[in-house]
């Protein structure tokens, strides 16, 4: 860290503060209980808890959250940069941005860094007048998400506890087995590849030169060409729902070596330091308000890898996640009476729907009928065509219904015990027709330009979710004890990492926030008698891997 740029109020002229050359230390304890305002605020506090093991008590405002939040779900990019375009009409260069930082510090490059603050409180000014004009409704959004900053912050600075020799193990793994796997795939090739192939092979860096003559099972336009040239089964995509419906060995060979490799791909380059993997999280990123993690993507932990993700020595992992919020979120919505009460009385709302397809009673349904139902219940909710569903029953089942028998003995017994649900569907997709392109959820989240029906059902259920973990997590964040580090959120699922001794309480408070606070958010402006139980399962874990 070379600069802090600082403004105090919409009058002043900004300061800049050469790092190298001064203490900041009694300047950021000034700062720490005061009013912040920054432009992605969360990458800044990140990197003052990493540099000074600063952590802000005080308020924080977010031009790139309100930003967001304003113009959810279009294509407005959030950056300064635009932001202070669109809004304000001021254009800012970046011509310096890739200057050497750590050396000499010109008069250009110290103009450049004062643009970081100097329009901020008018940016601010004006993003407020917008929503108070046009949508009051966002203000409980913009809340959340300027406390959720330094819950971003926090768990940015944090990273998440591995233990580096298992995780390279994982790897080495998913490695090992895919490589076994593309043994198998090749001996079910037994012609010659265009010489086309063989020559982008060789150029490619992706491509060992052992495998420049073979197929690369990691190209699509190779793979299209052996299922029409050896499997004789032409194919428009390579795409997992496609392949399912393939009744070839190389389908399945080829689902079976993707899955294998799935945790070397994502993973192998991931750096462990001191026990810790840090990854970037983007609080706002998915157009339903949803957070994203990358470098690497801790959202996306494959089950073979999470017993990498280990408590150190003399601490505990607390793994507490909501049980079906989507469900409970689509509940408060359609106000299907039964639906609330199977909530409420914790019958499983998928093997229900399983009784309902297979015409069995509730006791009756196995472990994998209602693995279907589950995956038919969301890939409907979510917009899920008559192909792709007929393609998921016939993955998932072994067997090659036609369309019509699925549409007659899957698709319409589906929501039989949860009619409104269907009426609610059924709704969402007129008003969808007659021109309404914006969508909501309880607490006020908007997306704009809904692109198509599918959009329009996920979400205000995928939206709504995200209100309710988001705001878990910042109740969590806010009444945490110091030494108590909320280390992943992921999903409907938090993880926090306290000491051993701490794990009894940790356990018995983060179960009440999670059922308190979702209770709360999912049931905001619902009738008493129409509410939905929030429940959530929390538990002590040495590894990630032990959460049931």
């Amino acid at each position: 860290m070379r600069l802090m740029q600082l403004r105090v109020g919409n009058e002043t002229n900004p300061v800049l503060i050469d790092c190298k050359a001064v203490d900041v230390n009694p300047l950021l304890d000034v700062l720490k209980d005061k009013h912040l305002l920054g432009h992605n605020l969360a990458y800044d506090l990140a990197v003052l808890s990493n540099c000074y093991g600063y952590e802000h008590l005080g308020p924080v405002s977010d031009t790139m959250l309100m930003f967001q939040v304003y113009y959810g779900g279009t294509n407005k990019r959030a950056n300064l940069k635009d932001a202070l375009k669109a809004i304000l009409g001021i254009e800012i260069s970046k011509d310096e941005q890739a200057s050497d930082w750590m050396g000499e510090l010109t008069p250009e490059m110290l103009e450049y860094a004062a643009t970081d603050v100097v329009h901020l409180h008018a940016l601010k000014d004006a993003l407020e007048a917008k929503i108070d004009d046009t949508a009051k409704y966002l203000w409980p959004v913009v809340d959340l998400e300027h406390r959720m900053t330094k819950v971003t912050a926090h768990m940015g600075a944090a990273g998440m506890p591995v233990d580096e020799v298992v995780f390279a193990e994982c790897v080495q793994e998913s490695r090992k087995g895919a490589a076994q796997k593309l043994d198998e795939l090749d001996a079910l090739v037994s012609v010659d590849i265009p010489q086309e192939y063989v020559k982008r092979n060789t150029k490619s860096k992706a491509v060992p030169e052992k495998r420049n003559e073979k197929v690369n099972w990691n190209s699509s336009e190779q793979v299209l060409w052996v299922f029409k040239k050896v499997a004789g089964t032409p194919l428009k995509s390579t795409s997992k729902e496609t392949l399912s419906d393939v009744d070839h060995p190389i389908a399945a060979a080829l689902l079976e070596y993707r899955r294998v490799l799935d945790v070397s791909k994502r993973f192998r380059d991931t750096q462990v330091v001191d026990g810790r993997v840090y990854a970037k999280w983007n609080q706002l990123k998915a157009r339903t308000g949803r957070m994203s993690c990358e470098k690497p993507p801790l959202q996306g932990i494959p089950d073979p890898l999470r017993r990498a993700f280990v408590a150190p020595k003399g601490y505990k992992l607390i793994v507490s996640d909501l049980s079906q919020i989507e469900i409970r979120v689509l509940a408060t919505i359609c106000g299907d009476e039964n639906l609330r009460e199977d909530l409420a009385s914790g019958r499983d709302v998928h093997r229900r729907v399983a009784a309902s397809i297979f015409s069995k009673t509730y006791e009756e349904v196995s472990d994998k009928e209602r693995k279907l139902a589950k995956s038919l219940v969301f890939g409907t909710l979510y917009g899920m065509g008559l192909s792709g569903f007929t393609a998921r029953v016939n993955a998932m089942t072994g067997k090659h219904y036609s369309k019509d028998k699925v549409e007659r003995e899957f698709r319409e017994p589906l929501f039989a015990p949860y009619p409104k649900v269907k009426t609610w569907m059924d709704a969402v997709a007129r008003d969808y027709e007659t021109g309404n392109k914006v969508s909501y959820t309880r607490l006020g989240r908007r997306r704009l330009q809904v692109p198509d029906v599918p959009a329009a059902l996920n979400t205000p259920i995928q939206a709504g979710a995200t209100d309710v973990m988001k705001a878990i997590a910042v109740d969590a964040y806010e009444g945490r004890r110091a030494s108590w580090e909320i280390v992943g959120l992921v999903h409907d699922e938090i993880l926090v990492l306290v000491p051993e001794d701490d794990a009894t309480d940790a356990k018995s408070w983060l179960h009440e926030v999670m059922t308190r606070v979702g209770g709360g958010v999912v049931n905001q402006g619902v009738q008493e008698n129409l509410r939905v139980v929030v429940d959530a399962g929390t538990q002590i874990c040495d590894s990630w891997a032990e959460k049931v």
